[in-house]
């Protein structure tokens, strides 16, 4: 096989039609612009997260013995129902700057992160530091990651905009930015449900009724 057919042959792999959802992985694995948008809000969200969880634990005046910081003992699906009755709650809430230009966001971040500081506060000077590591660790990452990612979800379409002026390119639809930040939601949630779970799972087998 000579001549054009080779040259076909050869360039047959960058001919080949590719999904949107195929672009936008390699997008974020390869570092592209969309990747480094999805990384910009991310750790925009962790630092508005820390500073509202820093007002909050500073702000706090504990009261030890208080109790009242986790949900009683029950069953395990009713443990897991309450839980993430709560924390669904907040992710939504902190996905809402997808739509108002990230002030809802912020906003919504702000305040769940100064009750997660403040609640800290309290259950620290509780029980001690080293328990509260203890107990709370294995979900806790899981359930705060879930709602970093959404945070990051609701500032995405705001940070593409930027992102976007700055750079000189072309802004993308918002359909498109949408897509994404959805995408960051519904690993977020996923991130909370299994949180959820294992801290339901924590407090039945620890606290039995």
């Amino acid at each position: 096989m000579t001549g054009p057919a080779v040259e076909v042959a050869r360039l047959a792999p960058d001919l080949a039609p590719r999904s949107p959802r195929g672009a936008a992985l390699r997008g974020l694995v390869l570092g592209g612009a969309r990747g480094a948008d999805v990384t910009v809000a991310a750790v925009l969200a962790l630092a508005i997260a820390g500073i509202g969880a820093a007002a909050g634990y500073g702000a706090y005046a504990p009261d030890p013995g208080q109790g009242g910081v986790v949900p009683g003992p029950g069953t395990l699906p009713s443990t897991v129902l309450t839980i993430l009755g709560q924390n669904l709650g907040a992710v939504l809430l902190a996905f809402t700057g997808a739509m108002t230009w990230g002030l809802g966001t912020i906003a919504a971040l702000l305040t769940t992160s100064a009750w997660v500081g403040a609640t800290a506060h309290a259950v620290i000077a509780e029980i001690g530091a080293q328990e509260v590591v203890a107990r709370v660790l294995p979900y806790v990452l899981l359930e705060f990651g879930g709602l970093l990612l959404a945070a990051a979800g609701g500032l995405y379409p705001v940070v593409v905009l930027v992102g976007s002026l700055f750079r000189g390119r072309p802004r993308p639809p918002f359909a498109v930015a949408l897509r994404t930040s959805l995408g960051l939601l519904l690993t977020g949630m996923l991130l909370v449900v299994v949180g959820a779970v294992v801290e339901a799972a924590l407090i039945v087998w620890t606290h039995p009724s």
